[in-house]
């Protein structure tokens, strides 16, 4: 008798940002495929994007993000392949919001892993501080 474990693996990212805060757990659940649930608060009520950048960014912004990061290498001037916005979703009118998404072409291990880099969290249309929080591994 033969029995197969399948352990995926886990990274998560706490946002936060002067107002709002919240939590992403990403795991990957085959090569390249990884899924994204979370949970935030203290947001403005509206549209908000998701977004993967370069740097791994410390509370509040205090050490910046750095440019939008893509983990997929795009051939010359074509950038419809990249990988950047990760969800996009609305906060309630009590500015809270779910998200559970899953995205091909993004790692949590090897050498195009994302673990490191940050995710930050815009008000779509408004101004204001993101959210950010550095993808560590659980």
């Amino acid at each position: 008798m033969f029995y197969f474990i399948c352990i995926a693996t886990t990274a998560i990212s706490h946002l936060i940002s002067p107002t709002g805060k919240g939590e992403v757990l990403l795991s990957e659940q085959q090569d390249g495929v990884v899924t994204l649930d979370g949970f935030f608060e203290g947001l403005t009520p509206g549209r908000h994007v998701l977004q993967l950048h370069a740097e791994g960014c410390s509370a509040i912004l205090k050490k910046g993000a750095g440019a939008h990061f893509n983990p997929v290498p795009t051939q010359g001037c074509d950038s419809s392949l990249a990988i950047v916005e990760l969800a996009e979703f609305e906060a309630s009118v009590e500015g809270k919001a779910t998200i559970a998404s899953t995205i091909e072409g993004i790692y949590l291990s090897g050498s195009d892993s994302i673990v490191g880099h940050s995710l930050v969290l815009h008000s779509v249309g408004l101004e204001g501080t993101p959210s950010c929080g550095r993808i560590e591994m659980e």
